[in-house]
């Protein structure tokens, strides 16, 4: 109700579950979406590079491994998923405030 009608709210998740959805059709005004539910092989690119690693027996954990792989690496960008916006200002700070 705050939100200026005309205002732009952009959402992105590797999933929306329901109750998300219907959270943001509450909050935006006439929202377009585009919402991809095919599985994720038919969504990778090839120019992408994907990649997963578990990172539970790593010394430091999540945190340390992005730190030590973006010192290794020239990434000019990358996408990190996280489970929170909490989470998500705990993989920032550190991250940003090391280049």
């Amino acid at each position: 109700k705050q939100l200026p009608r005309d205002c732009q709210c952009l959402f992105f998740s590797a999933t929306f579950p329901p109750e998300v959805v219907r959270f943001a059709d509450k909050l935006v005004y006439n929202p377009d979406k585009i919402l991809i539910e095919a599985g994720p092989d038919s969504l990778v690119l090839e120019i992408i590079k994907q990649l997963w690693v578990d990172t539970q027996s790593y010394d430091g954990g999540k945190l340390q491994f992005l730190a030590d792989i973006y010192s290794l690496l020239t990434i000019g960008q990358s996408i990190v998923f996280v489970g929170t916006k909490r989470d998500s200002d705990i993989v920032h700070r550190p991250l940003s405030a090391n280049g």
